[in-house]
């Protein structure tokens, strides 16, 4: 695919440093990438450049004369025309301090010389794409307000720009899908989900990956809110969890992860958006299922296999909600699996129904629906869940995102 096909236009990177021999590598890099490349090697005068030809993306050496990198990116991100331009640092700088320095000044992201090329440039193209992304549903939404504007004078266009508000809608809800893994059918771990956005676009996501060949990680999270932004929060903290790039972050220790998530994702830097979440972390030789959850609602598991007994275990959650205070300490527990156990992680869209009767639904209505739908393959397991949570909602739409995941993990 090329850039061309892949972006809106052909992306445009700012490279700053004022060693010629660091432009001169990544500007090699990038050119067989195929971006539009300017170069700058003095930082008083990246500025103004700026100014002038409002770059996609800027790399930028955090260690230069006159003016830092942190520095400089302060003096960007004070600009409202060019504060969405997200910079990538490249340091040698390992310590948390510079770190959190660099997203404190504005930084998107960062990459430790010397770095790989492919992480760096999955970095890149994983910022343009939310910047691009984030454009496209800015321009989006301005043209629905013009539009909404209009209706209020002709009802006759009503269903035309309603029907563009759903489309849109529906754009970004394909958005979100294309983030959520496929399913896993064979091997000591197998997976399977269901997920039914709301109408008005939830924050629920979720992932699951190899970290080596030992450690698989699965995780779950529900920004609040509804809408676009929450849809789009909700990617950008699980491609934090995808592509690793939380700092001085062990993957493979929850509390770590979830630790650096709230350092990161402070609701006051996020126009007031929290989420909840579930990580876990299980050894496929020793059987360890290690976990974090942080205000979510409890895993359901069952250590029965294959059976007829639908006996019941939780995993609860032993941390806050992330995102409301900063650098909090986070705990993770830990459970031992001596055969092959069914793990179910769902968000609280898939209980808070309402009955006929005006009655509220609680975990202990879905556990109770999951017990009644667990089978031996799997055939629409999920789904059948999903039919009863609507029909005890007096068979409307659920007024939330319906996300349920369900795990097996055995040992080797």
């Amino acid at each position: 695919m090329t850039l061309s096909n892949k972006y809106p236009k052909k992306p445009l990177i700012l490279v700053v440093d004022d060693n010629f021999e660091n432009l001169e590598i990544l500007g090699h890099i990038l050119e067989i990438a195929g971006y539009n490349i300017k170069f700058a090697d003095e930082p008083l005068k990246v500025y103004e450049l700026i100014k002038n030809h409002k770059p996609d993306m800027i790399l930028m050496d955090v260690m230069m004369p006159e003016m830092d990198g942190y520095q400089l990116a302060t003096l960007i991100k004070s600009d409202e025309e060019l504060n969405d331009i997200p910079i990538i640092f490249v340091t040698a700088n390992r310590e948390r301090e510079g770190l959190l320095e660099g997203f404190s000044s504005g930084g998107a992201d960062y990459i430790i010389k010397p770095f790989d090329t492919k992480e760096l440039l999955i970095r890149i193209d994983t910022h343009l794409q939310l910047k691009f992304a984030k454009e496209t549903i800015q321009n989006n939404l301005a043209e629905l307000k013009l539009a909404n504007e209009k209706l209020i004078k002709t009802n006759k266009e009503k269903d035309k720009y309603l029907e563009i508000i759903h489309q849109e809608l529906k754009t970004a809800s394909d958005y979100v899908m294309s983030f959520l893994p496929d399913s896993i059918k064979h091997g000591n771990i197998t997976t399977d989900w269901y997920y039914i956005p709301t109408s008005s676009l939830g924050g629920d996501s979720f992932g699951y990956k190899y970290l080596d060949e030992e450690h698989f990680a699965f995780y779950l999270l529900d920004v609040c809110g509804h809408g676009i932004s929450s849809a789009l929060h909700s990617i950008s903290i699980l491609n934090s969890i995808n592509f690793q790039n939380l700092p001085n972050t062990d993957y493979k220790e929850p509390a770590q992860v979830l630790y650096q998530l709230n350092l990161r994702y402070q609701m006051q830097d996020y126009n007031d958006q929290f989420f909840s979440i579930f990580y876990g972390v299980f050894n496929l030789t020793s059987g360890e299922l290690k976990y974090a959850g942080g205000g979510h609602p409890p895993v359901v598991y069952y250590t029965d296999g294959c059976t007829n007994n639908n006996h019941s275990n939780q995993l609860k959650s032993q941390n806050k909600i992330i995102g409301f205070i900063n650098d909090i300490k986070f705990h993770s527990n830990s459970i031992k699996l001596d055969t092959p156990t069914d793990f179910y992680l769902y968000t609280d869209g898939a209980f808070e129904f309402v009955d006929t009767n005006g009655s509220h639904g609680q975990v202990e209505d879905l556990i109770q629906m999951i017990d009644n739908n667990r089978n031996c393959a799997g055939n629409g397991e999920l789904q059948n869940i999903y039919n009863d949570a609507v029909i005890k909602n007096g068979n409307l739409p659920l007024a939330d995102d319906f996300s349920i995941l369900k795990i097996q993990l055995a040992k080797k």
